[in-house]
């Protein structure tokens, strides 16, 4: 169901680092260099477009949420991240699933569940920095952990019934079903199964979907509705996995693996008080602060082991992930169908949908909208020339005027803002769009001040030809330390 839902370059506003060079991963072969540009480049083309000013979605739901006779097993639809860089998707047409759209894009704010609070309490755990989430239990295996006190978001007061009624249960899991379809944000897939982790004939109620990777929410039973953790960000407790989530031989733990950028092993279990009991072990590479400095010669990540965010030796993981492992565990199925994307999803997507055929009808009569000439600039020119301080960062400005009386104008804060790798130091990087008209270059001015000064300097003044995919500059001692680099997506689009 995602092959037709596509999203434009909206979702670079919110993305880490980290994210946008995973997106690279099956594009056309470019440098290092050259992807870096691509992309600081491509950003800010796109930020200085929105400055200036189709499909059909169907919800399908259950009307009631439920499935009659034996479900499916649950079967993840592709999620591939898909940008190419060196193209058509280097300027405006990045298309990715739709699912991809989460790794960028910030859930808003849910409504807390009911009767959840937050306490403060001893726990054995700290904030894991890998799942981005509060543990909030002792481990029941064997093992000592660091205790300290934290802040933690537990849902509360469970006054269940010695005889709870089935006909209560599921009224309360319809309350839940309804509320997330139609308030959780860019959940695709969504699915439900009913689990009894503590064994005490009242069951748990396990949210499973789609937010880029599979996602998991866990409700408990308080006697009168579900609830969930909400953790310390105000959100309802999410768990991410990449494959499918599995459990124990007696279904009183839950295991979720992650292999994004690294490998986390979690384990849910729950406690006595109704308390999620969550145990994880993550294991990541991770690079010296200084990585990527020019002249620091010690870029080898090392490998870094964690037991709920503290760390630990790699001897200790390897003991504890054997021990926590030592359980059979089989992956989930007979998940319940719920529907094929949540409200605010199929809302989101509409929108892009809406925006994307207003473009390609907009490039009708504008072939050339979404090509642009990046320009970089080493300024070592300028540093020999007492122009420029390394330990600064600069205001640059920049005039572009085309042959038919038209300018653009853009201010780029705190630069050098790009990296060339193959020279290993910082650049400024600027990106001009390709005019109206290309039947004579366009003249480019650029100036830059230190941002704790006023006194603007001549960087370059130089011509583009758009035509030709040309540029001279006025100083030809400058000229060496200039790149420039075409990316015409309308060389795709239109051969389409």
């Amino acid at each position: 169901m995602n092959n037709n839902k596509r999203i434009g370059f909206d979702v670079l506003e919110n993305a880490d680092n980290n994210k946008i060079n995973e997106m690279g991963a099956d594009s056309p072969i470019i440098s290092k260099s050259a992807h870096d540009r691509m992309l600081e480049m491509s950003k800010r083309k796109y930020n200085n477009a929105k400055a200036h000013g189709s499909r059909n979605i169907t919800f399908n739901t259950n009307d009631d949420y439920t499935v009659s006779g034996p479900a499916e097993k649950y079967n993840r639809s592709p999620v591939k991240r898909i940008i190419t860089v060196a193209a058509s998707c280097a300027a405006a047409a990045v298309i990715i699933s739709t699912s991809a759209l989460l790794l960028f894009k910030k859930p808003t704010p849910h409504t807390p569940a009911p009767n959840s609070e937050v306490v403060t309490s001893p726990i054995t755990s700290t904030n894991d920095s890998a799942s981005g989430s509060t543990s909030t239990a002792t481990s029941a295996k064997t093992g000592t952990t660091q205790t300290t006190t934290v802040t933690t978001y537990v849902a509360k007061d469970f006054n269940i019934p010695e005889n709870v009624s089935q006909d209560d249960i599921a009224a309360a899991r319809e309350r839940v079903l309804d509320r997330f379809v139609r308030t959780e944000p860019y959940a695709v897939d969504i699915q439900y199964k009913s689990i009894d982790l503590n064994h005490d004939n009242v069951p748990e109620l396990m949210m499973l979907y789609q937010n880029a990777y599979y996602a998991v929410k866990i409700y408990r039973y308080n006697g009168s509705e579900y609830v969930t953790d909400i953790n310390e960000n105000g959100f309802e407790e999410v768990f991410s996995c990449t494959s499918i989530p599995a459990i124990n031989a007696d279904e009183s733990c839950l295991y979720l693996l992650n292999r994004e950028g690294g490998t986390r092993h979690t384990y849910i279990s729950m406690n006595s008080d109704y308390s999620l009991n969550i145990n994880s072990l993550t294991d990541f590479l991770e690079w010296d602060e200084n990585y990527g400095q020019s002249g620091n010669s010690d870029n080898n990540p090392r490998e870094v082991f964690r037991r709920n965010g503290v760390v630990i030796t790699e001897s200790e993981y390897r003991s504890l992930l054997s021990e926590y492992s030592s359980e059979n565990y089989s992956e989930m199925t007979c998940f319940t169908f719920v529907a094929n994307e949540s409200v605010p999803h199929a809302e989101e997507m509409q929108r892009i949908s809406d925006e994307e055929q207003q473009h390609e009808e907009y490039r009708k009569t504008h072939p050339h909208c979404d090509d642009f000439a990046g320009i970089s600039i080493d300024p070592a020119y300028l540093e020999q020339k007492g122009l420029f301080d390394s330990s600064s960062k600069y205001t640059v400005e920049y005039t572009a005027e085309y042959c038919d009386g038209t300018t653009s104008q853009d201010v780029v804060n705190e630069a050098p803002n790009g990296y060339d790798s193959a020279l290993e130091k910082e650049v400024f990087s600027i990106c001009i769009s390709y005019g109206e008209n290309d039947y004579a270059p366009c003249h480019v001015k650029i100036r830059c001040t230190k941002n704790t000064e006023q006194n603007y300097f001549e960087v370059a003044d130089m011509y583009i030809d758009f035509r030709n995919r040309s540029w001279t500059v006025s100083d030809n001692d400058l000229a060496q330390y200039i790149k420039v680099e075409y990316y015409y997506p309308s060389d795709y689009t239109n051969a389409n």
